[in-house]
């Protein structure tokens, strides 16, 4: 019997397990990226009979889950990088897949599965969660997320919600390096000019500022 599985990342590590998973002769891969590029000319150059390359891109979730539904697979691998997870977990989820996340961030793993059963959120609120982090995808924003997930009413939930805006909109004016989790409240670095400042997106956009 085959198994049809898509892959997701076509770096070393994802390039690594459609090739083995070829060599099984019992599964059917799908092995996508951002471009055609890298899983185009890993099947090209190695002959992988039973791989298939496909454009596929996480931050058009709407895109990936219609390929999901068209082609009927039975799991995802995700060798993407930990921020991209949550997304991907949740389409796994949508789709009833199994879901192996090959970073093993098993915190953002069961942040995701957590955040997307929690009762405090609608599923507006999570789309606009999500959103709004993977619109920084930088480190951090899975734990975030996994903080997010011990919202216990829609009003703390809102506030997750909005705080991610707030921190999506200061990412558009001033990118963000990384995102803070040893905190309720999300904390970014930002780094312009040699200069590292530590900013909270809370309600007074209270901020402060490090020289190196």
């Amino acid at each position: 019997m085959m198994h049809r599985v898509l892959v997701l990342g076509a770096g070393k590590i994802g390039s690594l397990i459609a090739c083995l998973l070829n060599q099984r002769g019992q599964y059917e891969v799908h092995l996508g990226d951002m471009t055609l590029d890298a899983p185009k000319h890993l099947v090209e150059d190695l002959g992988l009979e039973r791989v298939t390359p496909c454009l596929l891109d996480v931050r058009h979730p709407d895109a990936v889950g219609t390929y999901l539904s068209t082609h009927q697979f039975d799991a995802i691998l995700s060798s993407l990088p930990y921020f991209c997870n949550p997304t991907v977990a949740r389409l796994a989820l949508t789709h009833q897949l199994h879901y192996f996340d090959l970073t093993e961030d098993v915190r953002s793993a069961d942040g995701a599965k957590a955040f997307f059963r929690s009762p405090a959120y609608t599923l507006t609120m999570q789309t606009r969660i999500l959103a709004a982090l993977h619109a920084v995808r930088v480190p951090g924003v899975g734990d975030y997320l996994a903080s997010a997930a011990e919202a216990d009413s829609p009003r703390a939930a809102l506030f997750f919600v909005e705080s991610a805006e707030m921190l999506q909109a200061q990412h558009t004016a001033s990118p963000v390096a990384a995102v803070l989790t040893d905190s309720r409240p999300l904390g970014a670095v930002s780094v312009v000019d040699r200069t590292v400042s530590a900013s909270t997106p809370s309600w007074s956009q209270a901020d402060s500022t490090v020289r190196r």
